[in-house]
């Protein structure tokens, strides 16, 4: 490996939105061998920072062993709007190199509409069941992510939430439907998401959960997580074949690397000047 390509690598694996604005450009095969070269991880880091239709382009291109490991990877959100811009056969093999729970969850959420609050839901986010005791809700570690244990019954409907203070200063043999609070502010899933965006709940708390039908739980929407929806400005130059894209980001990294020091030295004359100005 020469030293651009050192530098290319280590550029895609330190700031994968400037790659991921660049392989959105490329054409579906030339993307797709770019993320075969760099480690898994960095691939997925890039990909979730890719426009959806693009990281979808190029996930169908890419090895279906390759496309296997990647997908896991994913967050279950990018990997929901990957899925979305794929074509109905890709997307069916894609989903069979899911591992079979991931791939419950993410085939119920395709189910949702894009742009609803059931397709943004991080069904990640794990509610426990009524006749759990705090001991055993503490034991599995509750979402970090989130302040709040939702709580639901053996159909799986939404029936009350503890806030993690409460479940931390709880008896361990006390039931959660004994400490919970029964009224529960929620979304429904198949609310537009302009809609969320403007729910009143957002004044007081920083995560709603999102139920369909009857109350059954699917999933949380963070209010953080609203704030990195609105898709960004592809507009970006288009390189014409890999070996640009790697030159572009081995150059990306020298003029970041020449910017600072310039920026250095204009303070170190700056503050020569200034000193000079106070002795006279």
């Amino acid at each position: 490996m020469t030293a651009a390509d050192v530098l290319a690598t280590k550029f895609v694996a330190d700031h994968p939105p400037e790659p991921a604005r660049t392989l959105d450009g490329l054409s579906p095969s030339d993307a797709a061998a770019f993320l075969g070269s760099a480690s898994q991880s960095t691939a997925a880091a890039v990909l979730e920072q890719m426009l959806p239709t693009a990281a979808a382009a190029s996930l169908e291109s890419v090895d279906a062993s390759l496309r296997g490991e990647l997908l896991p990877l994913l967050s279950m959100q990018a990997c929901i709007r990957v899925l979305r811009g794929m074509s109905r056969a890709g997307r069916s093999a894609a989903l069979q190199s899911l591992p079979q729970g991931t791939r419950a969850r993410v085939e119920r959420l395709l189910r949702f509409a894009h742009g609803t609050a059931g397709a943004a839901a991080d069904p990640a986010i794990p509610a426990a069941t009524t006749d759990t005791t705090v001991g055993e809700a503490r034991r599995a570690a509750p979402d970090p992510r989130v302040h709040y244990l939702y709580v639901v019954d053996r159909d799986h409907k939404l029936v009350g939430v503890i806030h993690r203070r409460d479940l931390d200063n709880a008896q361990d043999s006390a039931r959660l439907s004994d400490i919970m609070v029964g009224r529960v502010k929620r979304i429904p899933a198949l609310s537009p998401m302009t809609a969320v965006l403007k729910h009143p709940a957002w004044r007081d708390l920083d995560a709603l959960p999102v139920v369909e039908g009857e109350g059954v739980y699917v999933g949380v929407i963070r209010h953080k997580s609203l704030r990195g929806t609105h898709e960004r400005d592809p507009a970006w130059p288009v390189p014409r074949s890999l070996l640009a894209t790697a030159l572009e980001l081995g150059e990306l990294y020298w003029m970041g690397l020449s910017s600072l020091m310039q920026t250095v030295a204009a303070g170190a004359e700056t503050t020569h000047q200034n000193g000079e100005h106070h002795e006279r």
